[in-house]
């Protein structure tokens, strides 16, 4: 006797957040705002979803974020220590997305997060800094 099973995704997986659209602006070399209107255009996200991506506080905390781990700012930071390739600064700010990702869903909890910011090993972000970015992807 065969059983079909459908699986569903968790409440809020599918949700677009501000790394998300740091991530493909950086990706595909356009402005954050580009991006959410691209992503509206397309209806990939609602008009509340978009109006919600470019308030104030989500720009700044995108902007932070692009800043803190975006490739050139990531790999002129390393410059001044030792020398990073680009696939570890790479790697860094997916873990870092990733860690964002897994708190925003209530899978971490904040002294998980603040541990993997810890092990980020870079100077120019703070655990109380790394967790405001986190709390603004909520």
């Amino acid at each position: 006797m065969e059983a079909r099973a459908e699986v569903r995704s968790a409440p809020g997986s599918q949700t677009v957040t501000y790394p998300d659209v740091v991530t493909l602006a950086r990706t595909f070399g356009t402005p954050y705002r580009a991006v959410v209107y691209r992503l509206l255009g397309l209806g990939c996200i609602s008009e509340a979803d978009g109006k919600d991506l470019l308030r104030d506080n989500r720009l700044a905390a995108a902007r932070e974020y692009e800043a803190l781990f975006g490739t050139e700012s990531a790999s002129g930071a390393s410059r001044q220590g030792a020398a990073v390739s680009d696939e570890s600064v790479h790697l860094i700010g997916e873990v870092a997305r990733l860690a964002i990702e897994a708190y925003r869903r209530q899978v971490i909890k904040k002294g998980r997060l603040v541990a993997i910011a810890k092990q980020l090993n870079r100077r120019d972000i703070s655990e109380v800094k790394f967790l405001e970015l986190a709390e603004s992807a909520r």
